[in-house]
């Protein structure tokens, strides 16, 4: 036996310490960004220009008490109408694309989105200002269906998924721009944070104007036949909107429970815990890209499903998790299963309802985000100020859900497999 592995290491490291090589270790990075047309690295630029613009909604809740003196009760509803207007205007975005395109969709988003933040400062009473922060909810996200349906149109055969996650790439790298350059602003006045982020639209806006024609002028549009298939009636993907659905509440976390737990729980400084969210968000710039496409082979379902067991599993882990490096680990094996998973619920979301549904069916998924967004931080604080270390156990359970979730739709989602291999399965891969 040893020789045996004597001569295994023999044979293995020459070839391992040449894979390993920094020079091959580069190519191999570079090569997961080959491939991606020019169309749509403009538009996740454009993507990444609207998200660097991100300052109203992390100081939104300190400028409601700080500023105008609102009651934690005036300022929570004002964050609600934040989260309902982005749960209209995702759905909306995505319904509209098919009308007026994916491009004309996103530039009037970004200009209403604009103006609507110009108005923010004009009001100083709750039920004013809460619909104000509702119309500009409403258009800065009916942008997102329209920019990832445009992204999933523009991407040739084999790299959807590739392509969709460099935008959440974008997006990571631009809400860890705008929050920075937004606490300066405020600490200046928040007027200016106001006009920064509508600077920021108007700034894509124009970016799109200039770098992204319209692929289908309105007429082609127009000739378009009937979607083969509406997302309100699919069953099967609502059914999969569930298990969105728990990966968003469970996700958003990071918004709500996960910050008081690591001060209040465990006793880490503010310092502490921002540098181990900095963590997660350059794991996902560093490693997602070639994550999903040694991932790319693989039916996208399984790999939702992979994935959202250890994102929900890894919450779990916080139960048990009391050093800061247990943390960190804990922390790297959730932002693991979100880079798995949402890539490719991204994929199947954008490719599910074929030619002339696709912005339809990525706005049911996105309003799955935005109901999570307004469920998730909330429900889990209060749990976790109920019942403690019981909310990681809680979420933990929804792990064999959206894994069994998962398993029961595979026959319906065979057609979403990777473009490359769609055409090995043949004719058994449409079961749906």
């Amino acid at each position: 036996m040893t020789l045996f592995l004597a001569r295994l290491w023999t044979r293995t490291w020459p070839r391992l310490r040449a894979g390993l090589s920094p020079v091959r270790l580069g190519r191999a990075y570079v090569d997961t960004y080959r491939g991606l047309p020019q169309r749509v690295w403009l538009l996740c630029l454009v993507f990444l220009i609207n998200r660097a613009g991100t300052m109203v909604l992390p100081f939104l809740s300190l400028y409601a008490t700080e500023e105008l003196d609102f009651s934690p009760a005036h300022a929570a509803a004002i964050l609600v109408a934040f989260g309902l207007g982005s749960l209209v205007g995702s759905y909306l975005g995505g319904r509209l694309t098919r009308r007026l395109g994916v491009v004309a969709v996103q530039k009037g988003s970004l200009v209403g989105a604009a103006a609507a933040f110009t108005t923010l400062p004009l009001f100083d009473s709750v039920v004013p200002l809460a619909a104000a922060v509702f119309v500009a909810s409403f258009f800065g996200d009916a942008f997102r269906p329209a920019a990832m349906t445009a992204v999933a149109e523009a991407a040739p055969d084999g790299t959807r998924t590739r392509s969709l996650a460099l935008i959440r790439l974008a997006a990571n790298l631009g809400f860890a721009i705008g929050p920075a350059i937004g606490g300066l602003l405020a600490g200046i006045s928040y007027d200016l944070l106001f006009y920064g982020d509508a600077l920021t639209c108007l700034a894509a806006a124009g970016a799109l104007a200039l770098w992204v024609p319209e692929m289908e002028s309105w007429e082609e549009r127009s000739r378009r036949p009937a979607p083969q298939r509406r997302a309100w009636a699919d069953g099967p993907f609502l059914l999969f909107l569930i298990a969105i659905f728990l990966l968003g509440c469970s996700l958003f976390q990071i918004a709500g429970a996960l910050p008081v737990f690591l001060h209040q729980g465990e006793g880490l400084s503010e310092s502490t815990i921002g540098l181990l969210l900095a963590m997660t968000g350059l794991l996902i710039v560093l490693l997602e890209m070639p994550l999903v496409k040694a991932l790319e082979r693989f039916p996208p379902m399984r790999m939702v499903a992979v994935g959202g067991f250890l994102l929900c599993g890894g919450f779990a882990l916080h139960a048990v998790a009391e050093s800061v490096f247990a943390i960190a680990l804990v922390m790297a094996t959730w932002t693991l299963g979100e880079m798995i998973s949402l890539p490719f619920s991204n994929a199947i979301a954008a490719g599910r309802g074929g030619p002339g549904s696709g912005g339809e069916y990525m706005g049911l998924y996105m309003v799955a985000f935005s109901i999570a967004s307004l469920v998730g931080p909330a429900g889990g604080l209060w749990v976790y100020q109920r019942y403690g270390d019981a909310l990681w156990l809680g979420i933990g359970a929804f792990a064999p859900v959206v894994l069994l979730i998962c398993a029961a739709l595979m026959p319906y989602f065979r057609q979403a497999l990777p473009e490359a291999h769609a055409e090995a399965d043949g004719e058994k891969s449409r079961l749906s």
